[in-house]
C-alpha cells in the first residue's frame, strides 16, 4: 500500500511522439536506459508514452527528425502546478474559515 501511494507522488510526463519509424526511436530510448511506463500508438506516426520527468531532458538529446511536446504531467509537478494557480482560493478559503471560526467562539 506504500509503495501504491508513493508510485502517485513521483513525477511522470506523458509526451506526444511524431515522426517516422517510431519503433526505431523507442529501441534507442530503450537502449538508454529510459524507463518507458506506458506506450499507447495513435497511428504509424504517432504514440504517447510515460516517463518519469528526470529522464526527458535524455529524450529531448537523443531525438533527431522526431517532434516531442508534453501533454500533461502527473504527481508532484501537478500538485505544484495546481496549488500555484489555486492558491488565490485557497488562501481566501483559509481567510473565511479562520473568520468564521473567530465569530463562533464570540457567540
Amino acid at each position: 500500500m506504500q509503495d501504491s501511494i508513493l508510485n502517485k507522488l513521483k513525477n511522470v510526463l506523458k509526451i506526444k511522439i511524431e515522426g517516422r519509424n517510431l519503433e526505431r526511436f523507442i529501441q534507442r530510448i530503450i537502449k538508454n536506459k529510459i524507463e518507458i511506463i506506458e506506450i499507447k500508438y495513435k497511428n504509424y506516426k504517432e504514440a504517447y508514452i510515460k516517463i518519469f520527468a528526470k529522464d526527458y531532458q535524455k529524450i529531448e538529446e537523443i531525438k533527431t527528425i522526431y517532434n516531442i511536446s508534453i501533454v500533461d504531467s502527473y504527481g508532484m509537478i501537478k500538485l505544484k502546478k495546481s496549488l500555484k494557480y489555486n492558491s488565490f482560493l485557497i488562501t481566501m478559503i483559509i481567510i473565511a474559515s479562520n473568520r468564521v471560526s473567530a465569530q463562533k467562539s464570540i457567540l
